[in-house]
């Protein structure tokens, strides 16, 4: 077995990935990683490359209905129930009082 590791643009501090690379060749030589100028390189073969004006995360979703929102608001059937399912695992919650799952008053 031949490899090494390979570091794909070593100067930054985002983009930095690190690949370990295995081969069955004895005389196996690891790739280069890429640099900033190869990654500039790799731009420019892709000048005749036709790109769509359409954002790719709309385009899917003209006639989907909306979704629903989660967690617009608990009730306070959903609290009591999760209360006590919290004291059947023994753990410790509250009392049940007038004031489980009030609504609060608009603030402005």
């Amino acid at each position: 077995f031949a490899g090494g590791i390979v570091v794909d643009y070593p100067n930054s501090t985002k983009a930095k990935k690190h690949y370990l690379v295995l081969s069955f060749e004895r005389a196996y030589k690891a790739p280069a990683g890429l640099t900033g100028m190869e990654g500039s390189l790799l731009n420019g073969e892709r000048e005749g490359v036709r790109v769509a004006d359409k954002d790719p995360k709309k385009a899917g979703r003209k006639g989907a209905p909306p979704k629903k929102k989660k967690g617009v608001g608990k009730t306070k059937e959903w609290i009591l129930h999760k209360k006590e399912t919290q004291r059947k695992k023994g753990k410790d919650t509250r009392k049940d009082t007038k004031y489980t799952g009030r609504k609060r008053p608009a603030r402005f």
